[in-house]
């Protein structure tokens, strides 16, 4: 999926959870649904609206927000929240009721790793992942998936909708140069 906007400019916000943060996020990019498909046979409507994403040379950030003004963590109290990484490969995150901690977990073969994370979850869900920490470089990219989960296993949203994945680059200190002209 395309971003709608891409970033103008660096960005390390503060991580609050709280809407209305405009201008913290004023040079991220958006990810947006665009025309969003008639429900078919009683399909809920979805619940992801937005997911801006931003970063500086050390971190990504991303703030997830919900349609009509539903508060983030009204929704966690009965669905989990899960962003699957397709790369790097491996990685997941996943965010339930318990919104005191989360962690950015992989698994390969038998090898276990976790990564803490920054995270703020009230109106809107903001959290940062370290590049270093899951093994990113300039010039790489991260592609992922956020998915809705009930607490029976099923899958309750996707996002994107459309069933591909959100592709991001880890940028450089120069990544923004070749934006400007003179």
């Amino acid at each position: 999926m395309e971003p709608m906007r891409h970033p103008t400019g660096f960005m390390s916000p503060q991580l609050s959870g709280k809407g209305g943060a405009f201008y913290l996020w004023s040079t991220a990019g958006l990810f947006a649904p665009g025309i969003v498909p008639p429900r078919w046979m009683g399909a809920a409507a979805p619940k992801i609206d937005k997911l801006y994403y931003g970063f500086d040379t050390e971190r990504l950030y991303i703030r997830i927000e919900l349609k009509d003004g539903r508060e983030f963590r009204k929704v966690l109290e009965d669905k989990q929240l899960v962003i699957r990484l397709l790369e790097p490969e491996g990685w997941q995150f996943r965010l339930t009721e318990n919104k005191e901690q989360a962690e950015l977990k992989t698994f390969r073969g038998e090898e276990e790793k976790s990564v803490a994370l920054d995270f703020a979850v009230e109106d809107v869900l903001e959290m940062s992942l370290p590049f270093k920490e899951l093994g990113l470089n300039p010039g790489d990219r991260i592609i992922f998936a956020v998915n809705l989960i009930s607490p029976d296993g099923d899958l309750v949203e996707r996002f994107p909708l459309s069933g591909g994945f959100m592709e991001i680059p880890v940028p450089d200190q120069r990544y923004f140069d070749k934006y400007w002209y003179v």
